[in-house]
């Protein structure tokens, strides 16, 4: 095809090409060939930087020692002809490529590279190796948009589930960097296996062997049921075996422990499984015990295993009487009379959960709101503490599960803007409530939960509630 039948054509064959070329671009490692006017024209940055009377407005060459010639080829490419050539963007340079649209103010490459790493991820479930390749070019603190997705793709994963090797030590630091303070994120890995996780990590980057490490500190899956019956600590007393690498290890995780939770993690896993590797300061694990001895309760998980955007009311799962708003989020009771029960859309069986709600409304005398969760089956007509396969928390105080009631050492919270947090925790069956703020242990007469359960609420007559996304 001629000239002048497609302008990218005719601008792609510019790229990089003496012919006319009145510009050098002097890379880290090579020299590429520009047209001053055509990369004025198309970029923020170079129009002033051409054009300004410093040095690059008057001399035929311009340096980005910063940038590499390969990497420096494809944002040409995209100044002269608005276009990616696919298989440019390698996974060694794009995060680069990245750097360097941002560099030039070229939002729409920025966005281009975002969907190629949505897309990889996708097909190769890869996050963990794009991680550790982006990390290699970015302080971990630094604000990007590139590794806030690949932080939120691998949080959406249970790091048990990532082999060695595919998330590097930086990476990982990265990752608890920024999952931990981030409030009500989704994360699928509970803190223990966390602590796992870096432990090894922190030993593979000093030992080549971590097969002796692994055996001290086994899986969440090999003792969550050890818990409940006490550990055979002759399996792991002697630590003889770990003397010569145990302080390089602990300087390598040290790092890491300010970005890892010990609250979360059940005490006797650490009193008879962490704290006699000695990898951790002893202060820092007395001021953990002092917070057991408080009864302060924090859940297992830094995160919830699924977005709180999508738990909503099930409008095939209530009442007639009962009103949901168009959303999803908002419910009320219209009947005169009575309870009625309600579940959420989400079918839960693994990881933590929360359920952030809000009483909107209430009745002036007597009626309860109960908040809790349900198995498959529930009487949405009936109030859901009273059967077999629902549990709830009442606003007076009462847990209720098949008809049985069990005060809980709280404050009655029957009133209008009180906000409650519920927590499940699948991995160990068990409930815990947060209201207004002030966070209570998990409900111990509830031991019978099935594998499956629902968010649940029982509303009186007159009554609101608002899930909280």
């Amino acid at each position: 095809m001629g000239r002048g039948n497609s302008l990218v054509d005719d601008l792609s064959s510019f790229v990089n090409n003496p012919l006319h070329s009145d510009l050098e671009i002097v890379c880290e490692d090579g020299v590429l060939y520009g047209h001053r006017v055509i990369l004025a024209a198309r970029s923020d940055v170079l129009d002033p930087l051409l054009s300004n009377g410093m040095e690059e407005s008057f001399k035929n060459q311009i340096k980005f020692p910063e940038i590499k010639e390969s990497v420096m080829k494809i944002i040409l490419r995209y100044l002269y002809t608005g276009s990616v050539i696919e298989s440019d963007l390698s996974i060694d340079i794009v995060f680069n490529i990245f750097q360097a649209a941002d560099f030039f103010q070229l939002d729409n490459l920025k966005d281009h590279i975002l969907e190629f790493y949505r897309k990889t991820c996708k097909e190769r479930n890869n996050a963990p190796e794009l991680l550790s390749k982006a990390v290699q070019h970015i302080t971990p603190v630094a604000d990007n948009a590139v590794i806030d997705f690949l932080v939120d793709s691998i949080s959406k994963i249970s790091l048990n589930n990532i082999e060695s090797g595919q998330l590097s030590f930086q990476a990982l630091q990265c990752l608890l960097s920024r999952t931990f303070d981030k409030k009500n994120g989704v994360f699928c890995t509970n803190e223990y296996s966390v602590l796992r996780f870096a432990i090894l990590s922190a030993a593979g980057e000093v030992a080549q062997n971590t097969s002796i490490l692994e055996k001290k500190i086994p899986a969440w899956e090999e003792i969550k049921d050890e818990i409940k019956r006490g550990f055979d600590l002759k399996k792991y007393e002697d630590m003889s075996d770990i003397l010569d690498i145990r302080v390089p290890i602990a300087n390598k995780l040290s790092p890491l422990i300010d970005f890892i939770d010990l609250r979360r993690i059940d005490g006797l896993i650490l009193a008879d499984i962490i704290e006699p590797l000695d990898l951790i300061k002893k202060d820092h694990l007395y001021k953990i015990y002092r917070s057991y001895a408080r009864r302060e309760y924090f859940s297992p998980f830094r995160g919830i295993s699924c977005s709180r955007e999508n738990i909503k009311w099930e409008k095939n799962g209530c009442s007639q009487n009962l009103i949901i708003s168009p959303d999803g989020y908002t419910v009320y009771h219209e009947g005169r009379k009575g309870y009625q029960s309600i579940r959420t859309n989400l079918l839960m069986d693994e990881g933590f959960y929360e359920l952030h709600i809000k009483i909107e409304k209430l009745v002036n005398e007597g009626g309860d709101v109960g908040f809790g969760v349900c198995g498959e089956g529930l009487d949405y007509l009936n109030w859901a503490g009273c059967q077999k396969n629902g549990w709830v928390l009442s606003t007076n105080a009462t847990a209720l599960h098949n008809e049985h009631r069990t005060p809980i050492q709280m404050p009655p919270f029957r009133r209008v803007n009180v906000e409650v947090i519920v927590h499940l925790d699948m991995e160990n069956k068990t409930c815990a409530f947060t209201i207004d703020g002030k966070s209570y242990p998990p409900i111990a007469e509830w031991k019978d939960f099935p594998p499956r359960l629902y968010f649940a609420a029982s509303l009186s007559s007159g009554s609101q509630l608002k899930i909280l996304t």
